[in-house]
């Protein structure tokens, strides 16, 4: 015979009857006819616990729970064979008077807290090997306090909402009490989703998903929202912080955190934590931040959607951090960490920083508004765009910039590559670069090794770039717009070599490259070079070569200097305002030297097979042989240029010439030391 608490629905009427005992016969001839159905409650206490929770049905179809007396510590513990939330509701009564509720209207006061007062946290925990399912909105009566479902077997949100909490806890976890107080819990199994209808706590302060795995296959919107995937002895909540501090267990289901195609996380701050080795994060929805977003992974994380923070965007992995295709991650200011990075989406922030234990690969947009930092031990952009409206900064091992099409060094615009608005910095222990680098201002390009061969390198301001390796740079093209270009290298290579049948046969080819800046141009080798690099400066062109230095490309500047051991010109060096030459051994020309005004020549031997042509020419030369053509004034020095010239008495030196020139002028004997 049914007694005690008793919930029947009579004529579409649901009612409610206290120590009610139902004549059986009566209770017969109702569920005959019809008129009576039994309706099952969401919420059961769990009967064998000496505190047992009152649960009653409101006239509306809600269900309500007078909660038990917090503790000392405020915490009121109470204990469920089931914890669900239909549709119409529940309300968690924690007030000893009678208050006015959104899901119930009116409702009584619980006489459980007419002693202690009402409670602080809320705690349901489910006893059970029952999962929950919370379908409607879930209210506080009375005093606001942080509600906390603790279920083993897991939760499934789908509608729910929460009214009336100061902070709201889902998890996994079996709750970790001491002395009456809540001291945290211990999640080794569960998993939370939040599917349909989603989930929203927009009026709490925080909002925490605990779980050994969590799905998001619907909206879930908050204040400041946690969600931990995570096996530990020991999670607690400190200083409003969700904190892993006990021992980890390994087991690893693969991604811990899952936001499909149907999900999406809005909150105005989100901390994301997965926290056992191996265990990721996956999203394919949307996980949109007014303010923070943090996700840290114990494995990888992968985006296929939408990252988006209004302030500070932090991804940070063990494992890999992947964007793919259609991913977008936006931040005001991004920091990015794991052991591999990729991106064939898109990355973008006002200022970034990238680090990759390992390696950096992009084919897509990576772009700053304002700085841009990378770190990788091996950068790739392969035929993607990487901008910093302000200044890039690249510092890897070994880095790659390639381009599928053709190079164009007549552009107008750059939509590939690596640019910034300002300065770019990149330092490696080996540079390739095989697309475009521009920088709108100054450039700095340090490497052990550059290879440069069918490329562009233009800045508007100065141009930087130091190898005491080897410079390839056929088909290159570098150029300052408005500043100077500064290139000391080890060597400098203008040819492709290509060898078929093990070096039986072998062909070179010579692309020429192309050197400009506006103001000076510095042009520093080592080792002995053959220059096809056509360079030009609209200021001073300075040639400084530690060997030998064979031209056979045009080099132009409104003073040009040439430099280094044995120097010969094949090509057309022209100086509008000088010409010098300072070869330690000899210096041959085949090509054509001009110049509006000076030309000056020195070293122990000078040949002349081509053309010189300067209002005034000086050799200063002890051998000096001429075939070509000598235009101009021209005199002959019988020695080399003093590096300090004497005036204290003319010196009257013989020289040794031999000229079959024309139009030459040649005084054999000329006083120097003027």
């Amino acid at each position: 015979m049914p007694s005690g608490n008793q919930i029947i629905l009579f004529k579409g009427k649901i009612m409610v009857f206290d120590n009610f005992k139902l004549n059986p016969l009566c209770l017969s001839i109702m569920l005959l006819t019809g008129s009576v159905a039994s309706v099952q409650a969401a919420v059961t206490a769990d009967s064998s616990v000496r505190q047992k929770i009152n649960v009653v049905t409101n006239s509306n179809g809600s269900e309500m729970v007078h909660i038990n007396a917090p503790s000392a510590s405020g915490v009121s513990h109470n204990k469920y064979s089931r914890f669900d939330v239909n549709n119409k509701g529940l309300v968690l009564n924690n007030s000893s008077q009678s208050s006015l509720t959104s899901v119930a209207g009116q409702v009584a006061g619980n006489r459980n807290l007419e002693e202690s007062g009402p409670a602080r946290v809320i705690l349901n925990e489910v006893t059970s090997n029952r999962a929950s399912s919370l379908q409607g909105n879930l209210e506080v009566a009375g005093q606001s306090a942080h509600v906390i479902i603790a279920n083993p077997n897991g939760i499934t949100c789908n509608g729910c909402d929460f009214i009336n909490t100061t902070r709201n806890t889902l998890t996994t976890g079996k709750p970790i009490m001491q002395y009456d107080d809540l001291k945290g819990f211990s999640v080794q199994g569960g998993t939370i989703t939040v599917t349909g209808q989603g989930m929203k706590d927009n009026y709490s302060g925080y909002t925490d998903l605990i779980a050994r795995a969590i799905k998001v296959n619907g909206p879930l919107e908050a204040n400041n929202l946690t969600v931990m995937a995570a096996t530990n002895d020991h999670i607690a909540i400190e200083n409003n912080v969700v904190v892993a501090k006990g021992k980890t267990n390994t087991s690893n289901p693969g991604v811990g955190i899952d936001v499909t195609n149907l999900g999406g996380m809005y909150a105005n701050k989100i901390t994301m934590v997965a926290n056992y080795d191996g265990v990721g994060v996956r999203n394919a929805g949307e996980i949109k931040s007014l303010g923070d977003l943090t996700i840290d992974s114990m494995g990888h994380i992968t985006n296929e959607r939408t990252m988006m923070a209004d302030n500070l965007l932090k991804l940070k992995a063990v494992g890999d951090i992947t964007n793919n295709g259609k991913g977008l991650i936006h931040g005001s200011s991004l920091d990015v960490a794991a052991k591999n990075i990729s991106n064939s989406g898109t990355i973008k922030a006002n200022n970034a920083t990238l680090n990759a234990d390992s390696k950096f690969y992009n084919q897509n947009i990576v772009n700053a508004q304002g700085n841009m930092l990378i770190n990788a031990v091996d950068f790739e952009n392969n035929n993607g765009f990487i901008s910093a409206d302000n200044n890039l900064t690249i510092d890897a091992n070994r880095v790659s910039n390639t381009q599928s099409q053709a190079i164009d060094h007549n552009i107008t615009s750059v939509d590939k590559g690596l640019a910034s608005g300002a300065k770019m910095t990149i330092t490696a222990d080996q540079l390739v670069n095989h697309g475009t680098i521009f920088a709108g201002g100054d450039m700095s390009l340090e490497a052990d090794a550059i290879d440069a061969k069918h490329s562009n390198t233009i800045a508007y301001g100065n141009i930087d770039i130091k190898t005491p390796g080897k410079l390839s740079t056929a088909d290159a093209f570098i150029a300052s717009r408005l500043g100077n270009v500064d290139i000391d290298a080890g060597s400098v290579s203008n040819a492709e070599t290509t060898s078929w049948f093990w070096g039986l046969f072998s062909s070179t080819d010579n692309y020429t490259g192309e050197v400009q800046a506006a103001g000076n141009l510095t042009y520093k080798v080592k080792n002995a070079t053959d220059n096809y690099n056509v360079l030009t400066a609209g200021n001073k062109l300075a040639v400084e070569a530690q060997g030998d230095f064979d031209n056979f490309a045009n080099l132009t500047g409104l003073n040009v200097s040439l430099t280094g051991d044995q120097i010969v010109n094949y090509g057309q060096v022209l100086g509008l305002a000088s010409i010098d030459v300072d070869a330690k051994t000899a210096f041959g020309n085949g090509g054509a030297l001009v110049s509006l005004q000076n030309i000056e020549l020195n070293a122990p031997q000078v040949a002349n097979t081509g053309v010189i042509s300067g209002a005034q020419t000086t050799i200063y030369a002890p051998v000096y042989k001429n075939t070509g053509d000598i235009k101009g004034s021209f005199s002959v020095v019988g020695h080399l240029k003093p590096e300090q010239p004497e005036t204290n008495q003319p010196n009257v030196e013989e020289v040794e010439v031999e000229n079959s020139g024309e139009n030459t002028k040649v005084a054999r004997t000329i006083v120097i030391g003027e």
